[in-house]
């Protein structure tokens, strides 16, 4: 699913620089929303479910989230004025594209421990001991 919103955003915020007219506007910003949709409840229950200390990974998520929304907008203006309002969508629209091949080959976030070694340490023993 992480790479399904990946490449879908990516390719949505592309697509709303490259709009022509007010309906394919409306539908490329619909496609970022949709898209979107996705991110929140995957990447929570990715957190939860390979967490260590969940308390701190999911207070850690929430400050680099925060600061990624408030830096946001100092970006979007940033490139928005200089560059124009199409390309504070092209250039981090660029970031996720298929084209940028690594990601979709082996991406980060789809690797997993052994169901073995997620039973131990939900259970609170540490993994050094456990060998996992």
């Amino acid at each position: 699913m992480m790479v399904i919103f990946f490449v879908g955003i990516g390719a949505s915020m592309i697509a709303v620089g490259l709009v022509q007219t007010p309906l394919q506007l409306g539908a490329a910003l619909l496609s970022i929303g949709l898209f979107a949709s996705i991110y929140h409840p995957v990447g929570t229950a990715m957190i939860v479910s390979y967490a260590d200390r969940l308390g701190r990974e999911m207070g850690l998520n929430g400050v680099w989230g925060n600061l990624g929304v408030a830096s946001s907008a100092l970006v979007t203006g940033v490139i928005g004025q200089y560059l124009g309002w199409r390309w504070a969508f092209i250039v981090p629209g660029h970031r996720h594209h298929p084209d940028r091949r690594r990601p979709l080959r082996e991406p980060w976030f789809t690797r997993t421990a052994p169901a073995s070694s997620r039973r131990r340490r939900r259970r609170g023993w540490p993994s050094r001991t456990c060998g996992g």
